[in-house]
């Protein structure tokens, strides 16, 4: 189909314009229902992004250097485990 062939065009993007109004009248009941949850929960979410903040503050920049560190330093080993097996779990 060439672009100047308009009335195709204009059939594609109605058909396609019809396809995207199905999807969202399907997904209003949902969207509905999240959004009333969302209202309700979002004292505490308010909450939630301060208290990532601020761990965010703490943990960065330095976390990422000290995480890149390591890694540079277990690429240096061979891929041998230096890591000191009880703490193993935390990488």
């Amino acid at each position: 189909m060439a672009l100047h062939d308009y009335p195709n065009i204009e059939k594609l993007f109605r058909a396609l314009e019809a396809e995207r109004d199905a999807i969202l009248d399907e997904v209003a009941p949902l969207r509905a229902e999240y959004e009333a949850l969302h209202q309700k929960l979002s004292p505490g979410n308010a909450r939630l992004r301060e208290l990532g903040k601020m761990m965010r503050g703490i943990e960065q920049p330095r976390m990422s250097q000290l995480c890149g560190e390591l890694a540079q330093l277990a690429r240096a080993a061979g891929g041998k485990a230096i890591s000191d097996p009880l703490r193993n779990g935390r990488g």
